[in-house]
């Protein structure tokens, strides 16, 4: 009987031993898998930094050039009338002149 529990605790822990041999096997190769996986991505992730630097220098060197859409109005235009309401200014422009030059063109 002392035999039979000694060979039952022998064997439990010759069991566990290569069950812990092998996880930490298994795991050394996972490791191995992951890390050669993070280097590949890393060495796209490298390439792809170079491609946007020179997307981003091109970018930089051309230049936007923003039109005037409003006039400078250094001299008030003649015919102009200027008022200032809360602060700003507004003109008030006639248009009598443009309406005399339809006129004319209809008859």
């Amino acid at each position: 009987m002392k035999k039979l529990k000694i060979l039952a605790v022998f064997l439990c822990v010759l069991l566990a031993s290569t069950a812990w041999v092998q996880t930490e096997t298994d795991t050394d190769e996972n490791l191995s898998k992951q890390i050669k996986e993070l280097k590949i991505q890393v060495e796209m992730l490298k390439k792809r930094i170079k491609v946007l630097e020179k997307q981003l220098q091109s970018l930089t060197r051309r230049g936007v050039v923003i039109p005037e859409t409003f006039p400078k109005l250094d001299k008030i235009p003649e015919g102009w009338r200027e008022y200032e309401f809360n602060g700003m200014k507004y003109y008030l422009v006639p248009v009598q002149a443009e309406t005399k030059k339809i006129n004319t063109e209809k008859k």
